[in-house]
């Protein structure tokens, strides 16, 4: 090994092996002017590097093969053993240079849970490095793995295991007769080309399942490791080229992958917990047709793509607060895995796909569901966008988190309503260009947290704070801000708590005070102990609603939420208007009997109760570098 040529510069060579082949120039030759000596450091420590079985679930005859790093001359021998319920079986002793290799036989050894062990000795036969790891030998499954040779037909009776990719050629089809199981390791395709055809005809006596090599519910535990694992959405995928030919039936269950889908419905769909949906191109729901999503649910978004939900469509999302519905980046590894199969070279960041679009006269209703890495987009002739974008309504979102949003985390035309929710680090949090009402809710990180923008804001019970330029900011149209009992503390804001319209600390049980999350930096925003939002009431408190969720904001006990717009229940009188006022005022009052309605406890008896847990938050970054609205 020799310097290039550069003139005095030093290359410092670490080898941890005496058994480096190739000659070390100390003088630099071959550049222009020798360089200085260099150093060669060689450690002590003994170690050994498993290259293979590349996989930990093993069948037939194996490559096995470790890397040596030993000091010493040698010559060494490495012994290759593999032990299984407390006995060992010897596999081979075979010479060791850089590396030592041997190829292990597994046909006569019973299933199960194995440990390999590698052990170097010199020639005193002293052991001078060891190595262990696990794995699982399986031979009573059928492996697949590679193009098809020619057309296939997969019979019952035996769990087919595909291993990386079995990819099905122009003229070639694979057949799954009834009552076929097929598992696919992690990562794990079945690739239907152009031209290629799958037969997945399942019947109600012998129905055909294709899932993860972890689901135990089907064909046994397959991969011999218990209780240990559980499969995932996205633990394997199926791509079908639009020239391919797929044939299914309702007895055909695809579970645990990850499937591309782009283009309109053809009506109304449900989207299940066990598929990871990867959307390539945008989505549209299109009008009568309904797009529901069962708890548990993953969608991820390759940069660009959203989803439409066009005039007379509907978008519904069904979670719970320990499955929640997810929108999120593709790049995102913390929900469905490493679905773009990149390991660890990208992580998520704001604005890495487009939006939740619901055009004027569709309808969404969101309930315990996460919109993250979202807001790349353009929903108005202004530029202005968001994560999620109601161009019309109505639309209501309960229980559901928002975060990491490049522009808006919600861009509301027309009647929208947040209930329990968490808007976090979002250019602007929620922006009213319609009837925006926002009641016992989180907004913590953003650059604006509440924007009225020629729409009506009315924002009860709810904490907005850490705000880099304003908390509740009014820049355009004739309304005012309504804001009763709420927390808004945002010191490091440019333009403070309130810009545009009259600050209300003080006034209709509002106040500012630093709200004392558990761990904000970990997305804990339930309140501490000694929060202000925790100080016992003033005033008695109405009984407070069903818990929200673990991820929503947090757990309070407001009074019936009201808006101007649209009526509450009466109180007094248990009724609701069916008329709306002329005009939304700050304050209203039962048309069917005189007792006014707005007569709530202090905000410190309304901001009580723990707040949630977001969960995981691979990308902490806060997005500065954030658009906002051209009208602005």
């Amino acid at each position: 090994m020799e310097g290039g040529s550069g003139a005095g510069g030093r290359i410092a060579v670490y080898r941890e092996s005496t058994t480096f082949s190739g000659v070390l120039s100390a003088d630099g030759a071959g550049g222009a002017r020798p360089g200085q000596a260099g150093t060669v450091h060689q450690s002590a420590t003994s170690t050994l590097v498993w290259l293979a079985p590349g996989e930990p679930w093993l069948f037939g005859h194996v490559p096995l093969e470790v890397a040596l790093f030993v000091p010493g001359t040698g010559p060494f021998i490495t012994e290759f053993s593999a032990w299984h319920a407390g006995s060992v079986t010897p596999i081979a002793t075979v010479p060791a240079n850089l590396t030592a290799g041997t190829l292990w036989n597994t046909t006569g050894l019973p299933d199960g849970a194995y440990e390999l062990r590698a052990v170097v000795r010199d020639p005193a036969g002293n052991a001078v490095a060891e190595s262990r790891r696990a794995a699982s030998v399986n031979n009573h499954v059928t492996w697949h793995n590679g193009a098809l040779a020619a057309s296939e037909s997969w019979a019952p009776g035996q769990v087919h295991v595909v291993q990386r990719e079995v990819s099905v050629s122009a003229g070639q089809t694979l057949t799954l007769q009834p009552g076929a199981i097929v598992k696919f390791l992690p990562g794990a395709r079945l690739n239907l080309l152009g031209g290629g055809t799958l037969v997945a005809l399942g019947t109600a006596n012998q129905p055909i399942h294709l899932t993860s090599f972890r689901d135990d519910t089907v064909g046994g535990d397959t991969n011999l490791d218990g209780d240990a694992s559980k499969a995932t959405p996205g633990a394997w995928r199926l791509s079908v080229n639009a020239s391919a030919t797929l044939q299914a039936n309702d007895q055909t269950r695809f579970r645990y992958l990850s499937r591309t889908f782009g283009g309109a419905l053809a009506g109304h769909e449900t989207w299940t917990s066990d598929s990871l949906r990867e959307i390539t191109d945008n989505v549209t729901v299109p009008g009568g047709a309904t797009l529901t999503l069962e708890a548990g649910a993953l969608v991820k978004f390759h940069p660009g793509t959203g989803l439409n939900v066009l005039p007379g469509g509907k978008l519904v999302t069904r979670g719970t607060a320990v499955q929640p519905v997810v929108f999120t980046s593709v790049r995102d590894d913390a929900w469905g895995g490493d679905t773009n199969g990149d390991g660890t070279q990208t992580a998520p960041a704001a604005g890495d796909w487009r939006s939740l679009r619901f055009e004027d006269g569709a309808e969404g209703d969101l309930a315990h569901t996460r919109v993250l890495f979202g807001g790349n987009s353009v929903g108005n002739p202004w530029g202005a966008g968001g994560a999620v974008e109601s161009l019309g309504g109505p639309f209501v979102a309960r229980h559901c988190v928002i975060a990491d949003a490049l522009k808006d985390g919600a861009f509301c035309y027309g009647t929208t309503r947040f209930e329990n929710c968490l808007v976090l680090r979002c250019d602007r949090g929620l922006t009213a260009v319609g009837e925006l009402i926002v009641l016992n809710c989180t907004l913590d990180a953003n650059k604006i947290g509440l924007l009225e923008h020629v729409g009506h804001l009315i924002v009860h019970n709810t904490i907005v704070s850490h705000s880099l330029m304003a908390g509740i900011e009014h820049d355009l149209g004739g309304f005012t801000p309504t804001v009763t009992h709420c927390n808004v503390w945002n010191p490091d804001a440019t333009r403070g708590n309130y810009s545009g319209t009259a600050d209300r600390t003080g006034l209709d049980g509002n106040l500012s005070a630093a709200p004392r999350y558990k761990d904000a930096a970990a997305d804990n925003y339930r309140l501490h102990f000694a929060s202000p939002a925790s100080m016992p009431p003033t005033a008695p408190a109405r009984p407070p609603p069903t818990s929200p969720a673990r991820h929503a904001t947090t757990t309070r006990a407001p009074a019936t939420p009201v808006s101007p717009l649209r009526m509450a229940p009466c109180p007094t009188s248990g009724r609701s208007s069916s008329s709306k006022p002329p005009r939304p005022t700050s304050t209203w009052s039962c048309w069917e009997c005189p007792a006014p309605a707005n007569s709530l406890p202090a905000a410190s008896s309304m901001l009580n109760g723990p707040s949630p847990t977001v969960g995981p938050r691979p990308s902490p970054g806060r997005g500065m570098t954030r658009s906002s609205c051209a009208t602005r």
